[in-house]
């Protein structure tokens, strides 16, 4: 029972100094108080991939989905031809020498190319 004690504390510790480097900046938003809600929001996207969706999709046809996707594809490479061109000239802000840039220093159209990918992949 103590080598279980041992480990919990050890493991403790480890995520209390994996949580004192967290960015501060996102404290209050939502799903980033604790890493619970990302963990069951993956769990939950496991069980439906490996078991509820077969199980849904066992006695189905399977969706012709083909020009979607292909619409769809064509989409994301413009948009990444779009965020390539955005993001690939650096900022002034930005110190080749070491050190590197706040996020407040960084241009408006940069963070906006940014939350745009990061929106653009959490929909996807």
């Amino acid at each position: 029972m103590e080598v279980l004690q041992d480990k919990y504390l050890e493991l403790r510790t480890l995520y209390d100094r994996a949580w004192e480097l967290r960015d501060r900046r996102v404290d209050g938003w939502p799903l980033m108080e604790s890493p619970l809600p990302t963990a069951v929001i993956c769990l939950t996207y496991i069980y439906v991939v490996k078991v509820a969706g077969p199980r849904f999709m066992r006695d189905r046809e399977p969706l012709d989905v083909r020009k979607f996707l292909i619409v769809y594809n064509l989409c994301q490479v413009f948009f990444s031809l779009y965020m390539f061109v955005t993001v690939s000239s650096p900022p002034a802000c930005v110190d080749f020498g070491g050190l590197a840039a706040t996020y407040a220093e960084l241009p408006v159209a940069v963070v906006t190319a940014v939350r745009s990918y990061s929106s653009c992949h959490t929909v996807q």
